[in-house]
C-alpha cells in the first residue's frame, strides 16, 4: 500500500502544487478537519507555510472552510478534489498555450519581413 508521503509527491508533481500542500491535504483526507495550528503541528511547519497551504487548497478546491468552527478546515472527498486539481491544471496548460501561441504569432510576424526581404530571396 503507498504511503501519504508518496502520493503527496505524484500529487505535486502531477498537478503543480506543492508536497507540502499535497501532504496538508492527505492529512486532512486521513485525520480529518483541522484548524491552522493543528496542522503546523501535524506536519511539523509554520503556522504561515500552513495557511499557505490552505490557500493553494482553496484556490484549487481541495478544502473547504467547515461549519463547525471558525479557521477549521475540511478536505473535499478525493474525486472531487482530484477532479479540480486536473480542471486546475487543464486551465493554467490552455492559459500557457494561449500565451505561447500570442508569442509564436508575434515572431512570425516580426521574422518574416526580413527572410522576406533577404538579397537572396530576389530574382
Amino acid at each position: 500500500m503507498r504511503s501519504i508521503a508518496e502520493d503527496a509527491k505524484v500529487i505535486s508533481k502531477e498537478f503543480n502544487i506543492s508536497e507540502t500542500a499535497a501532504l496538508a491535504y492527505l492529512t486532512l483526507v486521513v485525520e480529518g478537519e483541522m484548524n491552522l495550528n493543528q496542522i503546523s503541528k501535524r506536519l511539523h511547519i509554520s503556522v504561515g507555510e500552513a495557511e499557505s497551504c490552505i490557500e493553494v487548497m482553496l484556490g484549487k478546491g481541495m478544502v473547504i472552510r467547515s461549519p463547525s468552527g471558525e479557521g477549521v478546515f475540511q478536505p473535499l472527498h478525493p474525486r472531487m478534489a482530484v477532479t479540480n486539481l486536473y480542471k486546475s491544471l487543464e486551465e493554467e496548460v490552455r492559459v500557457m498555450l494561449k500565451q505561447k501561441r500570442l508569442v509564436a504569432d508575434s515572431l512570425s510576424r516580426r521574422l518574416s519581413e526580413p527572410f522576406e526581404n533577404r538579397s537572396d530571396n530576389k530574382s
